[in-house]
Protein backbone atom coordinates (compact mmCIF):
# COMPACT_ATOMS: atom_id res chain seq x y z
CA UNK A 1 0.00 0.00 0.00
CA UNK A 2 1.34 3.41 -0.98
CA UNK A 3 1.62 6.14 1.58
CA UNK A 4 1.04 8.87 -0.97
CA UNK A 5 -1.66 9.66 -3.52
CA UNK A 6 0.90 10.84 -6.07
CA UNK A 7 3.43 8.47 -7.60
CA UNK A 8 7.07 9.46 -7.08
CA UNK A 9 7.80 10.31 -10.72
CA UNK A 10 4.67 12.56 -10.85
CA UNK A 11 5.78 14.31 -7.65
CA UNK A 12 9.23 14.90 -9.17
CA UNK A 13 7.67 16.29 -12.35
CA UNK A 14 5.37 18.55 -10.34
CA UNK A 15 8.29 19.72 -8.19
CA UNK A 16 10.29 20.66 -11.31
CA UNK A 17 7.27 22.46 -12.75
CA UNK A 18 6.82 24.29 -9.46
CA UNK A 19 10.47 25.39 -9.42
CA UNK A 20 10.13 26.68 -13.00
CA UNK A 21 6.92 28.48 -11.99
CA UNK A 22 8.59 30.19 -9.04
CA UNK A 23 11.67 31.13 -11.09
CA UNK A 24 9.41 32.69 -13.75
CA UNK A 25 7.60 34.74 -11.12
CA UNK A 26 10.91 35.95 -9.68
CA UNK A 27 12.17 36.82 -13.18
CA UNK A 28 8.99 38.78 -13.86
CA UNK A 29 9.51 40.60 -10.59
CA UNK A 30 13.19 41.28 -11.33
CA UNK A 31 12.42 42.59 -14.83
CA UNK A 32 9.56 44.64 -13.39
CA UNK A 33 7.08 42.91 -15.68
CA UNK A 34 4.76 42.73 -12.66
CA UNK A 35 4.81 44.70 -9.44
CA UNK A 36 5.61 43.23 -6.05
CA UNK A 37 2.10 43.67 -4.69
CA UNK A 38 0.67 41.63 -7.58
CA UNK A 39 3.26 38.86 -7.32
CA UNK A 40 2.23 38.09 -3.75
CA UNK A 41 -0.91 36.33 -4.95
CA UNK A 42 1.12 34.24 -7.39
CA UNK A 43 3.71 33.43 -4.73
CA UNK A 44 0.95 32.33 -2.36
CA UNK A 45 -0.43 30.09 -5.09
CA UNK A 46 3.07 28.66 -5.58
CA UNK A 47 3.38 28.04 -1.84
CA UNK A 48 0.04 26.22 -1.83
CA UNK A 49 1.18 24.09 -4.78
CA UNK A 50 4.44 23.34 -2.97
CA UNK A 51 2.57 22.14 0.10
CA UNK A 52 0.43 19.88 -2.08
CA UNK A 53 3.49 18.46 -3.89
CA UNK A 54 5.47 17.89 -0.71
CA UNK A 55 2.51 16.68 1.36
CA UNK A 56 -0.04 15.27 -1.12
CA UNK A 57 -2.19 13.80 1.66
CA UNK A 58 -3.12 17.32 2.76
CA UNK A 59 -5.43 17.73 -0.25
CA UNK A 60 -7.83 14.86 0.59
CA UNK A 61 -7.80 15.89 4.26
CA UNK A 62 -8.67 19.50 3.35
CA UNK A 63 -11.30 18.42 0.81
CA UNK A 64 -13.02 16.19 3.35
CA UNK A 65 -12.80 19.03 5.87
CA UNK A 66 -14.84 21.12 3.41
CA UNK A 67 -17.42 18.31 3.26
CA UNK A 68 -16.70 17.22 -0.32
CA UNK A 69 -16.62 13.45 -0.71
CA UNK A 70 -14.87 13.14 -4.08
CA UNK A 71 -11.24 14.28 -4.34
CA UNK A 72 -11.57 15.48 -7.95
CA UNK A 73 -14.66 17.54 -7.15
CA UNK A 74 -12.80 19.06 -4.24
CA UNK A 75 -9.79 19.85 -6.41
CA UNK A 76 -12.04 21.53 -8.98
CA UNK A 77 -13.75 23.46 -6.19
CA UNK A 78 -10.39 24.72 -4.89
CA UNK A 79 -9.25 25.66 -8.42
CA UNK A 80 -12.49 27.53 -9.11
CA UNK A 81 -12.21 29.35 -5.78
CA UNK A 82 -8.63 30.37 -6.61
CA UNK A 83 -9.67 31.61 -10.05
CA UNK A 84 -12.53 33.58 -8.49
CA UNK A 85 -10.10 35.23 -6.05
CA UNK A 86 -7.77 36.02 -8.94
CA UNK A 87 -10.62 37.52 -10.99
CA UNK A 88 -11.74 39.64 -8.05
CA UNK A 89 -8.19 40.92 -7.51
CA UNK A 90 -7.71 41.71 -11.19
CA UNK A 91 -11.11 43.42 -11.35
CA UNK A 92 -10.20 45.63 -8.40
CA UNK A 93 -6.88 46.51 -10.09
CA UNK A 94 -8.67 47.40 -13.33
CA UNK A 95 -11.18 49.52 -11.41
CA UNK A 96 -8.43 51.45 -9.60
CA UNK A 97 -6.57 52.00 -12.86
CA UNK A 98 -9.76 53.22 -14.57
CA UNK A 99 -10.31 55.75 -11.74
CA UNK A 100 -6.71 56.96 -12.03
CA UNK A 101 -6.97 57.27 -15.82
CA UNK A 102 -10.23 59.21 -15.52
CA UNK A 103 -8.71 61.56 -12.95
CA UNK A 104 -5.58 62.11 -15.05
CA UNK A 105 -7.64 62.73 -18.19
CA UNK A 106 -9.79 65.30 -16.40
CA UNK A 107 -6.70 67.01 -14.99
CA UNK A 108 -5.08 67.15 -18.41
CA UNK A 109 -8.25 68.61 -19.94
CA UNK A 110 -8.30 71.33 -17.27
CA UNK A 111 -4.64 72.14 -17.90
CA UNK A 112 -5.19 72.27 -21.67
CA UNK A 113 -8.12 74.66 -21.19
CA UNK A 114 -6.00 76.90 -18.94
CA UNK A 115 -3.18 76.91 -21.50
CA UNK A 116 -5.64 77.88 -24.28
CA UNK A 117 -7.00 80.70 -22.11
CA UNK A 118 -3.49 81.97 -21.33
CA UNK A 119 -2.53 81.84 -25.01
CA UNK A 120 -5.70 83.76 -25.91
CA UNK A 121 -4.91 86.40 -23.27
CA UNK A 122 -1.31 86.62 -24.48
CA UNK A 123 -2.47 87.04 -28.08
CA UNK A 124 -4.92 89.78 -27.07
CA UNK A 125 -2.16 91.51 -25.09
CA UNK A 126 0.18 91.40 -28.11
CA UNK A 127 -2.51 92.90 -30.33
CA UNK A 128 -3.13 95.66 -27.80
CA UNK A 129 0.59 96.41 -27.47
CA UNK A 130 0.95 96.51 -31.26
CA UNK A 131 -1.95 98.96 -31.49
CA UNK A 132 -0.44 101.11 -28.75
CA UNK A 133 2.90 101.14 -30.58
CA UNK A 134 1.16 102.19 -33.81
CA UNK A 135 -0.67 104.98 -31.99
CA UNK A 136 2.57 106.12 -30.39
CA UNK A 137 4.30 106.05 -33.79
CA UNK A 138 1.43 107.99 -35.38
CA UNK A 139 1.75 110.63 -32.67
CA UNK A 140 5.48 110.94 -33.32
CA UNK A 141 4.98 111.10 -37.11
CA UNK A 142 2.45 113.99 -37.02
CA UNK A 143 4.23 117.14 -38.20
CA UNK A 144 3.97 120.26 -36.09
CA UNK A 145 1.58 122.80 -37.53
CA UNK A 146 3.48 125.77 -36.27
CA UNK A 147 6.71 124.64 -37.96
CA UNK A 148 5.05 124.59 -41.41
CA UNK A 149 3.58 128.00 -40.87
CA UNK A 150 6.93 129.39 -39.86
CA UNK A 151 8.64 127.88 -42.87
CA UNK A 152 6.04 129.34 -45.26
CA UNK A 153 6.10 132.85 -43.77
CA UNK A 154 9.82 133.19 -43.77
Amino acid sequence: MRSSILPTNLRITLAIALIVYLVLILLFLKNKAIELKYTLLWLLAGAAMAVLVIFPNVLPWFIHLLGVTDNMNGLFLICIAFLMMLLMELTSIVSRQARKIRSLTQGQAILEREVRELLKKESALRVRRTEEKKEAQDVLDVPEIGAEDRAGNG
